[in-house]
C-alpha cells in the first residue's frame, strides 16, 4: 500500500474541532503558537488594556489578588480568557470566509455539472435527430444544372441534400459532425443522390459532394467505383483541414482510376482549395461564388477570373464558375474564356424531374469534355 502523505489539519476553524483536543488552555497555547502574528497583535493589544486601566481602582485590586496563589491562577485564567476571546474572533471571521468560499465552489461546480448535463442532453438530441434522418430516409436529393454557357446545354447535375426542416444543408452536416456522425450522413447523402441517377438524362454527369474524411472510408470509395464511375464526379468539399494528405491523395489516385472525375469545390475560399487545386491535379475546378459574383463589374474579380482560366488550363482542367446569377455575368466570364457555369441564371436545385426538364442535355458528359480538352492540349491545339 503507498503511503499518503499526511494533510495537516486547518491551522484555524472554529467550525470544527477535532475530538481529544484536550481543554481550553492547551487549545489556547496551541492556537498562540500557530496563530504567532495575531498573538502578537493580541499583547499589543493586552498592552494597551494594562496601560490604561493601570492608575484603575479595578487594577490595584488585580494586583492585591495575585499576591496569593489562588488569586495568581485567576489571573492567569482571567489572561488566557483574554487572549483567547481576540484569537476567537479572528477564527469565527476565518471560519465565515471559508463557508462562503465553500458554497462558492459548491455553486460553481453545480453550475459546472448543470451544463455537462445540458451540453449532453444536446449532443443526445443532435444524434437521435441524424439517426432519425438517416433512419427515416427523411433526406431528400434535388439536383441543380451545370451548363454550356456557349450553348446552354447540360453537361452534369450536382446533387444537393435538402432537410425535413428550415436548417441548411451545412446546419445537419455540421451538427453531425459534432455527434461522431459526420461520415454517416455523408454517405447517406451520396447513397440518396446515387439512387436518382438512372433518371438523369444519358450522357450527363452526376457530381456528388464528399469531404476528405468520407473518402478515407473503403466502403464509400468501393460504393463509387462499383457502379457507373464513368458518369460520377466527386466535389471535394474543404470546409476542414486534410490531417493525412498522403491517405487522401492515394484516395483520389484510386478513384480517378475507376473513372470518377475529381472536382475542387469552391476555389478561392476555405482552407484548403489551393492545396487541393496543385496537389490533387483535378479534372474540374469550380470557382467560389464569392469570386464570380458581380464579375462584370469588378475589375479585380476579372483579372482573378482570367488568371484561373490560364491556370485551368495550363493543368488541364474545366472551370466551372458557380453561383452565375445574371447574363451579365455570364456573358463577362465567357469574355475571359469561361465556358461552364452553374447557378439560378441556368436552373436552380430542383427534383429529379423537374431539374431534368428545365435545361437541354449537352451531346458530351463532363467527363468526354475533360478528355476533349487534355487531348486538345496534348495535341496543341485550342480548348474545346
Amino acid at each position: 500500500m503507498v503511503n499518503e502523505p499526511r494533510s495537516e489539519a486547518p491551522a484555524f476553524s472554529l467550525c470544527a474541532t477535532p475530538p481529544g483536543e484536550g481543554g481550553l488552555l492547551r487549545r489556547a497555547a496551541r492556537r498562540v503558537v500557530r496563530h504567532r502574528g495575531e498573538a502578537a497583535v493580541v499583547l499589543v493589544f493586552l498592552a494597551a488594556v494594562t496601560a490604561l486601566s493601570a492608575g484603575t481602582a479595578a487594577f490595584a485590586h488585580l494586583a492585591g489578588a495575585l499576591r496569593g496563589a489562588p488569586g495568581v491562577l485567576g489571573a492567569l485564567v482571567v489572561a488566557m480568557a483574554l487572549l483567547w476571546l481576540p484569537i476567537a474572533v479572528i477564527d469565527a471571521r476565518r471560519c465565515t470566509r471559508e463557508t462562503a468560499l465553500r458554497a462558492q465552489v459548491e455553486a460553481d461546480l453545480e453550475a459546472q455539472l448543470a451544463s455537462s448535463r445540458r451540453q449532453q442532453h444536446e449532443r443526445d438530441e443532435a444524434r437521435a435527430r441524424v439517426e432519425a434522418v438517416v433512419a427515416d430516409r427523411g433526406l431528400a436529393t434535388v439536383y441543380q444544372p451545370i451548363v454550356d454557357m456557349e450553348n446552354g446545354r447540360v453537361v452534369a447535375y450536382e446533387a444537393l441534400s435538402r432537410f425535413p426542416d428550415s436548417e441548411g444543408p451545412d446546419v445537419w452536416f455540421e451538427r453531425a459532425a459534432s455527434v461522431g456522425m459526420g461520415a454517416t450522413l455523408e454517405a447517406h447523402a451520396i447513397r440518396s443522390a446515387l439512387s436518382g441517377i438512372e433518371g438523369l438524362p444519358v450522357g450527363t454527369t452526376l457530381s456528388l459532394n464528399a469531404s476528405p474524411d468520407l473518402l478515407s472510408s473503403d466502403e464509400v470509395v468501393a460504393v463509387l467505383c462499383q457502379r457507373w464511375p464513368r458518369r460520377l464526379a466527386v466535389e471535394v468539399t474543404e470546409h476542414v483541414l486534410v490531417e493525412n494528405y498522403h491517405r487522401f491523395r492515394e484516395t483520389v489516385e484510386h478513384l480517378r482510376r475507376c473513372g470518377v472525375l475529381i472536382v475542387v469545390d469552391d476555389a478561392g475560399a476555405g482552407y484548403a482549395s489551393f492545396r487541393h487545386i496543385v496537389d490533387l491535379a483535378p479534372d474540374v475546378i469550380k470557382v467560389d461564388g464569392s469570386l464570380v459574383r458581380a464579375v462584370d463589374i469588378d475589375p479585380a474579380r476579372r483579372s482573378l477570373m482570367a488568371a484561373f482560366v490560364s491556370f485551368a488550363r495550363d493543368i488541364g482542367a474545366l472551370l466551372v464558375a458557380e453561383c452565375v446569377e445574371t447574363q451579365a455575368e455570364a456573358d463577362e466570364l465567357q469574355r475571359w474564356g469561361l465556358r461552364f457555369g452553374q447557378g439560378w441564371l441556368f436552373g436552380g436545385p430542383a427534383p429529379l424531374a423537374a431539374a431534368w426538364g428545365q435545361s437541354n442535355r449537352s451531346e458530351r458528359s463532363l467527363a468526354a469534355l475533360v478528355e476533349d480538352m487534355r487531348l486538345h492540349q496534348f495535341s496543341g491545339a485550342g480548348a474545346p
